[in-house]
């Protein structure tokens, strides 16, 4: 689910309640954090069909619903928020395309990828693609350079899909990843592929 919020904060506040734990997380948020934080588990919150499992953290700091198998991811940029919920290990990554990653872009892809056409949207797409694996992956200590590699897209109507490939510690996984070109945004949503 993906949502363009022209609410203020105080929309979210009286739609739910939280637990304890999260109540605790965010009591040092500052107010875009906040906003941040509550239009995020709302959309959650709708996807669960308006039955709400407390968001927590692992040790990793990548969020799970409490209480359930199902896994989750989110992403925010401006005012896009972003939500998914799977049985599978998923990430989502939604990206405001910005000039910025043409000046990281060698912090974050190999040389076979920059070799890919770098136009702004394709720089951004790729950052997109590699968060989402990132988050889909859930650990830490992953380099988006060295360790995810992007290994092909194609065009498929009005998404684009591909493969892309966790490959660390001897252990190799496969990502399936879909995304999309939005009104000054590219989504990307990841999927490790289970053998």
């Amino acid at each position: 689910m993906v949502w363009k919020i022209n609410e203020d904060l105080s929309f979210f506040l009286d739609k739910f309640k939280i637990c304890d734990k999260e109540s605790l997380e965010i009591s040092k948020y500052s107010e875009h954090r906040l906003f941040e934080w509550w239009s995020s588990r709302y959309l959650l919150f709708l996807l669960q069909g308006e039955k709400r499992s407390c968001v927590l953290k692992d040790e990793f700091g990548k969020p799970y619903l409490q209480n359930s198998d199902k896994k989750i991811s989110l992403s925010h940029s401006g005012k896009n928020i972003a939500a998914v919920i799977s049985d599978k290990n998923i990430g989502i990554d939604i990206q405001n395309i910005s000039p910025k990653v043409d000046i990281i872009k060698e912090k974050f892809l190999s040389k076979k990828e920059l070799e890919f056409n770098s136009s702004l949207e394709k720089l951004n797409l790729m950052w997109t693609v590699k968060e989402a694996v990132y988050k889909a992956y859930g650990k830490k200590k992953i380099s988006f350079k060295k360790h995810i590699r992007i290994d092909d897209f194609r065009k498929n109507g009005d998404m684009i899909t591909g493969n892309v490939f966790v490959d660390i510690n001897k252990t190799k996984i496969k990502y399936k990843v879909e995304s999309y070109s939005m009104e000054k945004a590219i989504l990307s949503i990841a999927f490790e592929e289970l053998k």
